[in-house]
């Protein structure tokens, strides 16, 4: 069995600059909206469009083969991937992301040590489990191997050249990462996650965390920022 992970974050340009907001996990889900919130309010105050994404997104789930009945799962973290419903014995995992989340700190021990894993270490567990590692990052992030902390354990990385992957797979996960991108862009996730060429979809967090920053919102904090840009942004 092979499993092919996919982080959002792949797709948003914007992360590895103004955006470049780090590791959120222990925030509440509250925090993290807040912090989009005034980040949205201080670019349009300052009569800058809010950032998109890449675009790869567009025919990127054309390149895999996919053995029937591979099912589709997605959750906001990708911690999520080695969730009970996903935690196979797999030969290969394939993961498409800006990080690569095969440890940045501690020891690889630490995944049975402490008995948990996290966003930044979930590949360390299917190593330990005996997988073979792939990591592909998008072409905008060309100098991540040089600009990441390495990992801690052994993981194929390289910069995605968008070749077709030699490898039939068996499941799917999908995560958000919503601390690490805007929630402006949710409708596309949306979209991604429908496109993708499977019938059985099921989301691992209950509830979904919908959040708040969609069109409607987006168009009243420009409301509010040609009325009074510096006090919007600051009261955000």
């Amino acid at each position: 069995m092979n499993l092919l992970s996919v982080d959002w974050d792949y797709f948003v340009p914007s992360i590895d600059g103004e955006f470049a907001l780090g590791a959120a996990e222990g925030f509440s889900d509250d925090m993290v909206d807040a912090l989009w919130d005034a980040r949205a309010a201080q670019l349009l105050a300052g009569g800058r469009a809010l950032p998109g994404t890449s675009g790869d997104e567009e025919g990127f789930w054309d390149r895999f083969a996919l053995r029937p009945p591979a099912a589709l799962f997605y959750a906001d973290s990708h911690a999520q991937a080695a969730h009970p419903a996903l935690r196979h014995q797999y030969a290969q995992v394939w993961n498409f992301d800006a990080h690569h989340d095969a440890g940045y700190e501690g020891a690889l021990e630490d995944v049975f040590r402490l008995g948990w894993v996290g966003c930044a270490n979930w590949m360390c567990y299917y190593h330990l489990q005996g997988a073979a590692l792939h990591v592909r990052y998008p072409g905008w992030r060309g100098g991540a191997m040089v600009r990441e902390l390495g990992p801690l354990c052994g993981v194929d990385r390289a910069v995605d050249d968008w070749a077709e992957v030699p490898v039939v797979f068996d499941a799917v996960f999908v995560a958000r990462s919503g601390a690490l991108t805007p929630p402006w862009l949710d409708d596309g996730f949306d979209r991604f996650i429908r496109s993708a060429p499977v019938a059985e979809k099921h989301c691992l967090d209950k509830p979904w965390h919908v959040r708040l920053l969609d069109a409607d919102w987006i168009a009243h904090l420009e409301q509010q920022v040609v009325l009074s840009p510096v006090g919007s942004a600051s009261q955000m």
